[in-house]
């Protein structure tokens, strides 16, 4: 079950102002040896209402052994009880500031004087013990017979005491102010012989205080020898301040002259005045009239064993000594701006020591402009209008004069802003280029703006189409994740707006040029071209229009073409892309592939690179199909040809051959006599070349010259070339056959099939009888061979599939035997070599490679090399290379001919940190080789592995740029976790935390691994509000690489005693699940700082608290 209710917020205030002490400086005093005692009140105001005008007050400066606090109502007290005797400062000189609930402060100083109490007992110090004294019995009235001495520690009043005495005879008086005691009447009046009495000392405190009795006694000697021996009762002199040391001031006269004169003390003691032995007393130490203004010195002179005590009063005259002293070193203030003519700022006073002096104030510096003058009175007021913008800041030198001696003292005044000023940028208008494969979170340029009110200027950006953002507060302008595309827009023009706290605001237009980065490969408008000449054709191919394109401008699309692979009878054009034919094409060459249709086949690959860095091209395959002519003169197998058969002989007696390179029609031979001695006896065969035996040989025995003739007579134009054929019929004999070669050699293609002819061999038999008859076979080689010859013609055909990387070349022994008794043969050797066909297919020795490269490799370096091995000779042995998989993006780039794989853009392990590329061998000329006996395919396939590793690239950053937590004065409890993530890899990517600034009493720990804020012992000393801590996420990276770190802000309040606001929800809900349900109570613009959540069964309380321009806001506030 969950409750809720509905909180409304009315803030109708907003803390622009400051709060303000109504004195610049406070004057109090506090009397010594009492505890918690009320000194002074301090009195501030706050021009905000409500709870933004509530105000705090501390100490901050001068409060020695912490001895005073100050309350909430801005009463000072002291803390512990002070001595004015033993204490050696008798003044304190306290700054006392106070604080809104946003944080706005002022300052004051206040002097505290410590008064004396009278606390200490006053004591009679100059009796021997026992007081006892003799004293001549003839000793006139008026005598004086002793002077009492006095002492009590404290001050003033409490220390200004009086002389009394108990049981005092008539005949003495003692005098209370001075304690002299003196005959009233003659003592030989009194008839006992010694005077007894108790003297004591009363100060004039409040309550007084009195020393115990002192008991004196006076013995009366009787001796008519001694006359009185007398000095002056009193003898009152006076001495300027300033007077030096050994002056004479006064003369002491006794009643007849004395042997010699002493000073028995001098009130106050230390030595000012010394007596020579005529009683003149003169200055022994400096005066000052303003630490005492006079002396009282009991003297005594000695003649003859008679003593006489006078008493001496030394009074100071002041002279003009003393310069005026002000009462604080620094005073401040603060007026706002723009205020009117003679407004008083504050008032500074100084004091003088001498009397009567009359004192002057006077500006001596400082006072830029004339904004300020003084009174006679200290009062400093305005005497020109004041600028914030212009100075907002005086240091005043203040100099009291009392015409001899002077005074200085500091006034700082602030000249407070009043919002008067609209922010300005430093430039009229930004302009800036960026290449278009800028990354995300790239800085791009900073704009400025002032405000002479010297406001924070928050700045917002407008037509970046989602491209661009700014950062409020610096005005720095980075791109978004979102890419930019020259090809798609060229350039942005961004309105940026700077806004002061009062809402007055200025824009400026920001041009951000796009520039072309090389990102576009060129692109054919086919993958693959065709084009058919005629043989031996030389000239341009103009029917074949290649195109290729660049999206990319200047030269990133500048397309260059070239032949990167195939005939070297064709050249291109490096501009326009068309094809030449630079040599004959001669389809008739043995190395060329002729198609089904009798066209000879080229292929050749072009290339279309761009001019841009890196470069980046694109590949299209040309077949070009040659068309035969007939260009070729059919060829005999031999010069000549000759045979000796026998009158028996009948049929077939000699066969003549030809080949002609052409196809079609253009090798379609015809033969026939062209001139012939005895040709009824002869016929030719005008396809097979045979010539037969048409009538009986009986008796024709001779020598026969038969000219043949071979032509393609289907052909245009029609080609012949003829043969001489020498035919001897003989008697009947037996003879051996005889080959018409002593070798043969034929050239066989490894692709043909079963059954094709090889080529054939001829032997003859002159015999006419089975003697002349004989066959073919081939020796058996001792292996198995993939040919067969026909017993009979001679024609050796092909009966097995061949394959030139098993076996090259074979030597076949062909035998010619008769079937005579005995049976008699010939031999002769046939070499047949298999020509080379592009069957095999490449072949990786490996599924899998890998390699490694750091993600800041330029861009154009090797990566790695793979490699294929074709078994397949010459040319078709050459794989080629290709890219079929895996590189969506265009990182990559493989050279065909020789499997280099090299680094065409700009890697970032951050986004892609492993490519799987999928190389394929091919064969050379794949599109017409064989297919793989094993697949059917026509190539091999690698798994290609390219790891990025790391380098440190990217700064740590943080979850939130701005954590706002809670703390209470107890150590030891967390305040808040921060945290940061790195997206680089391994070292690069650990995070070490540390508190920055902010931190000064040292209130907080941060752990250095886990970001998690604590308090400290020193949490206590926290008095403001809210403190805001900068916090640092630096990286541990590898040695040799620079750290990065990224800083953060953490403000933290402490935490009111008062109750927060409670709200109950159910337990099971976690933390963003609470945050949401406080956000949708307290409505947008509110940080929340989640301090516990305790369980209660089903529920759970949530101790909550509402924060409005750094105050909270209390249960009624917020209802």
């Amino acid at each position: 079950m969950i409750n809720s209710t509905a909180v409304i917020v009315n803030l109708t205030d907003y803390s622009n102002h400051a709060p303000e002490f109504t004195n610049v400086a406070w004057v109090g005093t506090i009397v010594e040896g009492l505890g918690l005692t009320f000194a002074l009140n301090v009195e501030a105001t706050d021009p905000d209402s409500g709870i933004l005008g509530e105000i705090t007050y501390s100490i901050v400066g001068g409060n020695t052994n912490n001895a005073f606090q100050i309350n909430s109502t801005g009463a000072i007290l002291s803390r512990i009880p002070l001595d004015y005797e033993n204490d050696t400062q008798k003044t304190f000189d306290l700054t006392v500031m106070v604080t809104d609930r946003a944080g706005l402060t002022d300052m004051s100083q206040v002097r505290i004087t410590v008064l004396d109490a009278n606390d200490n007992i006053p004591q009679i110090i100059n009796l021997p013990s026992p007081a006892e004294f003799n004293i001549s019995d003839n000793v006139p009235a008026g005598t004086l017979l002793y002077v009492l001495q006095g002492e009590d520690l404290d001050s003033g009043n409490n220390a200004d005491f009086e002389f009394f005495g108990s049981a005092v005879p008539d005949n003495l008086t003692i005098d209370h102010a001075t304690g002299l005691i003196k005959a009233k009447t003659k003592l030989e009046s009194t008839r006992s012989s010694s005077i007894l009495f108790t003297a004591y000392v009363k100060d004039k405190g409040n309550p007084s205080q009195s020393s115990s009795n002192y008991t004196v006694k006076f013995n009366i000697i009787s001796d008519p020898t001694l006359s009185p021996f007398l000095l002056p009762t009193l003898t009152e002199a006076t001495v300027f301040e300033n007077a030096s040391i050994g002056d004479v001031i006064v003369k002491v006269n006794s009643s007849e002259p004395a042997d010699n004169f002493t000073i028995l003390f001098q009130l106050p003691s230390g030595g000012y005045f010394k007596i020579d032995s005529q009683g003149s007393i003169s200055l022994a130490r400096g005066l000052n009239r303003e630490t005492l203004d006079g002396y009282s010195l009991l003297v005594m002179a000695s003649k003859a064993g008679r003593q006489a005590i006078g008493y001496v009063s030394i009074t100071v005259v002041d002279v003009n000594d003393e310069s005026p002293e002000f009462q604080f070193r620094v005073y401040k203030g603060q007026i706002d701006e723009n205020s009117p003519l003679g407004s008083p700022v504050l008032e500074v006073k100084a004091i003088d020591g001498d009397e009567q002096d009359m004192i002057s104030y006077e500006i001596t510096s400082g006072n830029t402009g004339g904004v300020f003058n003084i009174s006679s009175t200290g009062e400093i007021q305005i005497a020109k209008i004041p600028d914030h913008e212009t100075t907002s800041f005086f240091n005043l030198t203040v100099v009291a004069s009392d015409g001899v001696g002077t005074g200085m003292t500091f006034v700082e005044i602030t000249i407070m802003d009043v919002n008067d000023n609209v922010p300005e940028f430093l430039n009229s208008s930004y302009s800036f280029s960026l290449p278009e494969d800028t990354p995300g979170g790239a800085s791009v340029l900073q704009v400025s703006a002032k405000d002479e009110d010297g406001d924070i200027i928050v700045y917002s950006i407008s037509g970046d189409d989602g491209r661009f953002t700014i950062d409020s507060l610096t005005g720095v302008i980075s791109t978004t994740a979102n890419p930019l595309d020259f090809e798609e827009t060229s350039s942005y023009t961004l309105n940026v707006t700077a806004t002061d706290p009062g809402g007055l605001k200025s824009s400026v237009l920001v041009k951000l040029n796009i520039t072309d980065s090389n990102d576009n490969a060129p692109i054919f408008s086919h993958s693959s071209y065709n084009v058919t000449i005629q043989e031996n054709y030389v000239g341009p191919l103009t029917s074949l229009v290649i195109n290729a394109s660049d999206k990319d401008s200047g030269s990133n699309g500048h397309l260059t073409f070239s032949i990167v692979d195939g005939s070297s009878l064709f050249a291109i054009d490096a501009t326009t892309g068309e094809l030449n034919v630079t040599v004959p094409v001669d389809r008739d060459d043995a190395g060329l592939t002729n198609d089904e249709y009798c066209r000879g086949v080229l292929i050749l690959t072009i290339e279309a690179s761009d001019n841009g860095t890196p470069k980046l091209s694109d590949t299209a395959t040309v077949t070009i199909l040659v068309m035969d002519i007939n260009d070729n003169v059919p060829s005999f197998s031999r010069s000549s040809y000759e045979t000796v058969i026998s009158v028996l002989d009948t049929g077939n007696v000699v066969r003549v051959m030809t080949s002609d390179p052409d196809c079609d029609v253009n090798n379609d031979i015809q033969y026939s006599f062209t001139s012939v001695n005895g040709s009824s006896l002869f016929a030719m065969n005008a396809t097979t070349g045979n010539i037969s035996i048409v009538q009986s040989l009986n008796g024709s025995q001779g020598v026969y010259f038969l000219n043949v003739t071979a032509s393609n007579e289907l052909a245009s134009p029609k080609l012949q070339n003829s043969v001489v054929v020498t035919i001897t019929v003989i008697e009947n004999k037996n003879y051996a056959p005889v080959f018409d070669r002593d070798q043969y050699s034929f050239n066989v293609s490894e692709n043909a099939e079963i059954g094709v002819t090889i080529g054939s061999v001829s032997a003859s038999d002159i015999n006419k009888n089975k003697e002349g008859v004989f066959i073919y076979s081939i020796e058996n080689p001792g292996y198995v061979i993939p040919f067969d010859i026909d017993p009979t013609t001679g024609v050796i055909t092909l009966v097995r599939e061949l394959d030139r990387e098993t076996h090259q070349n074979y030597t076949l022994v062909v035998v010619a035997q008769d079937f005579g008794e005995p049976a008699l043969r010939h031999t002769t050797n046939v070499f047949i070599s298999v020509d080379d066909v592009n069957d095999v297919v490449p072949k990786f020795e490996q599924d899998e490679q890998r390699f490694s490269v750091s993600e800041n490799i330029t861009v154009g370096s090797l990566v790695g090399t793979v490699s294929a091995i074709d078994q397949d000779a010459d040319q078709f042995g050459d794989p080629v290379y290709v890219i079929h998989g895996g590189n969506d993006a265009g990182h990559f780039r493989i050279e065909n001919s020789t499997g280099k794989i090299y680094l065409v853009k700009s890697l970032d392990r951050e986004i892609v940190n492993i490519f799987e590329l999928t190389i394929y061998a091919y064969n050379h000329g794949s599109n017409i080789a064989r297919k793989r006996r094993d697949t059917g395919d026509n190539f091999d396939v690698l798994k290609v592995v390219i790891e990025v590793t790391d380098i440190n690239d990217n700064y740590p950053e943080f979850d939130m740029k701005k954590y706002v937590a809670g703390f209470t004065n107890t150590p030891g409890t967390n305040v808040t976790t921060i945290h940061a993530t790195d997206k680089d890899d391994g070292e690069n990517a650990n995070i070490i935390y540390s508190i920055q600034s902010g931190n000064d009493a040292g209130a907080f720990a941060i752990d250095p691994d886990t970001g998690l804020i604590t308090t400290t012992e020193n949490v206590s000393q926290i008095t403001d509000g809210h403190l805001t801590l900068t916090v640092v996420a630096r990286d541990s990276s590898v040695q040799g690489t620079p750290k990065k770190a990224q800083p953060a802000t953490v403000t933290v309040y402490k935490l009111p005693e008062t109750d927060p606001l409670d709200l109950q929800v159910s337990s099971d809900l976690d933390e963003d699940q609470i945050r949401e349900l406080l956000q949708n109570i307290t409505g947008p613009g509110y940080d929340i700082i989640i301090q516990s959540i305790t369980p209660d069964g089903l529920l759970s309380n949530v101790k909550y608290y509402v924060i409005n321009n750094n105050v909270f806001l209390t249960q009624e506030e917020m209802t």
